[in-house]
């Protein structure tokens, strides 16, 4: 099986850990504890559910959302909450899968096929 270009996960912290600062990657991010700051990806971001960000700005090619998420959130292929998902902020996107049970407070913008970046 060949992997695409930002699908290996290059960028993890894991539960029980905490981090102030930005992140950019051209591969994958997975958050599993506690990140205050922005992040860019050409991959996907991942927030497990035990997982928490706060951010003024998140990029990626993707994202998938178990935690808690307070941000703008700009996934121009998928945002896909999961039902354990808490998010507060914005999402812009062309396709957003929100499960049951999972919390969605604030604003969404889907795209068009080649509107954005």
């Amino acid at each position: 099986m060949n992997k695409k270009e930002g699908e290996d996960i290059v960028v993890f912290l894991g539960e029980g850990s905490r981090c102030e600062g930005n992140i950019t990657s051209g591969g994958g991010v997975r958050i599993d504890g506690e990140f205050k700051g922005d992040i860019t990806t050409k991959g996907h971001f991942i927030v497990g559910d035990k997982g928490s960000v706060e951010s003024n700005k998140i990029e990626a090619k993707t994202a998938t959302l178990a935690g808690k998420v307070l941000a703008e959130l700009y996934a121009p292929q998928k945002v896909t909450l999961k039902a354990t998902a808490h998010f507060e902020g914005t999402i812009k996107t062309r396709s957003l899968v929100i499960e049951e049970g999972a919390y969605f407070s604030g604003h969404s913008h889907q795209e068009r096929q080649g509107e954005g970046k």
